[in-house]
């Protein structure tokens, strides 16, 4: 089993590869305020309170297809309906698969929970400065 480790995080893995990993880490950006908007910006941030990954930019999806409508509870409490899901495409080695569209989304979010599930992986985060 693989571990990547920076000053954040620690990935013990057996199905991704280290540049796998950086690209996850590259593609998280901490935000300067709760309410900056990324718009137009293809940052993931990594959500441990997330059942799945999401993002309101459709153009990112691919693999495309309705479901059933499900209930996603904003930051700011109201709700909306996701009817659609795909496939997002990090890099030519790394998907993100089941991908709700969720159109009233500031953020594209990373589900911890659905990326350890799908990958059958383990994700630490330590304060540890290696």
């Amino acid at each position: 089993m693989g571990t990547i480790e920076d000053t954040k995080t620690s990935v013990a893995t057996t199905d991704f590869t280290a540049e796998q990993v950086q690209r996850i880490l590259s593609l998280i950006e901490t935000p300067k305020s709760v309410h900056e908007k990324l718009s137009g910006k293809e940052i993931w941030l990594l959500d441990s309170g997330a059942s799945c990954h999401m993002t309101n930019v459709f153009c990112l999806l691919c693999e495309v297809v309705d479901i059933r409508p499900v209930h996603v509870t904003l930051p700011n409490g109201s709700e909306i309906l996701a009817v659609k899901k795909g496939t997002v495409h990090l890099d030519s080695n790394l998907r993100l698969n089941n991908v709700l569209f969720v159109p009233g989304l500031n953020y594209n979010l990373i589900s911890i929970a659905q990326l350890i599930a799908d990958n059958i992986c383990e994700v630490l985060f330590t304060k540890r400065i290696v």
